[in-house]
């Protein structure tokens, strides 16, 4: 099965989030925003260690409805779970506070609390509805383009003077500490700085971020593969692998793992997670970086090596692949259609991401998908992808 991205992926969120705000306050809001989600070409896992990745913004994400309250109160409605929650606002929120709280609502009222701490607004009052087109547990960011819409909205609704890294830093925080979601910066960078027709090249250390063109459509595309495996980053192991590296950092004295020496003899008798942890991530950091140079001399082979290569260092050192989407990248990298094929986002289930021959993805997923379904039993699917625009306030929404 094979489906078309379209602006219906945009513009679907928007209009259902508006209309739950509307009939949830009846009245229109008075900002609306929206933020995409996600697929990191290559670079994972490197973003926490002040490593190099380089995403891609995508047209589907979420979109945030919001206006004023009278009282000190936060309203929240989610028009995808037809739930809605509210609690009073007049003093800090803290994580302890949204224990009782669904999952979506701690993601959406902890960024409410760290966009107010950033942004200081002088009332803290709001409502707000949120609706999204990122499927959940897919690895493509349904995480972060909710934080980011709502960060977006409020920034709007409170006419706030805040930059799109100390945007994407108040969203990381909400995740970290009030989903319990120990995630680097990736995902909300990402979904600020998204580009039509781009990559985005990020420097986690510097926050340095600038554009990388991707090869013309009529010599190559990128397209995601479902693996039909969803995942809870919060509830995997991938804390584990964080702690991991953090563990080998001190261990070997140093700040990140971005500054490990691969010659540095004392890596051999690390414990055996955190030699994996620095083998995985030193080897991604160069990985990336020869990607990119790979993409602008138009080297597709080298490039989909590349690809090939990480996806094996994610499943094999690093272990945060499962067997299903092992199966589907050995699949999807045996076709002559592919330069190379890997997992994307934090693992554990999810999607692929593949370069292949332009016009080729039809084909490739009448060989795939039945014989992925044979050996898995799970149903695969190709979708292809427009690299977009980043986060933004819309303009009309009625």
């Amino acid at each position: 099965m094979t489906e078309h991205a379209s602006d219906t992926a945009t513009i679907d969120p928007i209009k259902r989030a508006v209309h739950a705000y509307r009939e949830a306050f009846g009245e229109m809001p008075t900002r609306v925003a929206f933020a995409p989600g996600r697929a990191n070409l290559i670079g994972d896992h490197t973003d926490y260690c002040e490593g190099f990745v380089l995403p891609i913004a995508l047209s589907i994400g979420c979109a945030c409805a919001v206006g004023s309250a009278e009282a000190a109160s936060l309203e929240v409605v989610a028009a995808d779970f037809n739930e809605s929650t509210r609690l009073e606002v007049d003093g800090p929120i803290e994580p302890d506070d949204l224990n009782d709280q669904p999952g979506w609502a701690r993601y959406a009222i902890g960024t409410f609390e760290t966009a107010s701490r950033a942004m200081r607004p002088a009332s803290r009052g709001a409502r707000m509805a949120i609706a999204s087109s990122v499927p959940l547990g897919s690895g493509l960011s349904s995480s972060a383009a909710l934080e980011v819409s709502v960060a977006m909205a409020l920034k709007g609704l409170w006419d706030a003077s805040i930059d799109g890294v100390d945007l994407a830093r108040a969203c990381q925080a909400a995740e970290n500490n009030y989903a319990g979601m120990p995630c680097g910066l990736l995902d909300q960078l990402a979904s600020v700085f998204g580009a039509t027709d781009h990559a985005v090249r990020i420097d986690c250390r510097t926050m340095d971020i600038e554009r990388a063109e991707l090869p013309n459509r009529d010599v190559a595309e990128f397209v995601l593969i479902d693996s039909d495996v969803r995942h809870s980053h919060t509830t995997s192991a991938y804390a584990e692998r964080r702690a991991s590296c953090e563990g080998a950092a001190a261990s070997l004295g140093v700040r990140s793992l971005r500054d490990v020496d691969t010659s540095d003899e004392r890596i051999g008798s690390l414990p055996s997670d955190q030699r994996d942890a620095v083998l995985h991530v030193t080897s991604e950091n160069d990985r990336v970086l020869r990607f990119i140079d790979a993409l602008a001399a138009g080297d597709l082979k080298a490039a989909g090596e590349r690809m090939v290569e990480s996806h094996r260092s994610l499943s094999e050192t690093y272990r945060v692949s499962c067997d299903e989407i092992d199966v589907l990248a050995e699949l999807v990298n045996a076709s002559d259609d592919v330069f190379g094929a890997r997992m994307t986002g934090g693992g554990f289930g999810g999607w692929l991401v593949a370069l292949i021959r332009p016009g080729s993805g039809e084909r490739l997923m009448e060989r795939v998908a039945p014989a992925y379904a044979e050996r898995v039993g799970r149903n695969a699917t190709l979708r292809h992808i427009v690299p977009s625009d980043g986060a933004r306030l819309v303009e009309s929404w009625s």
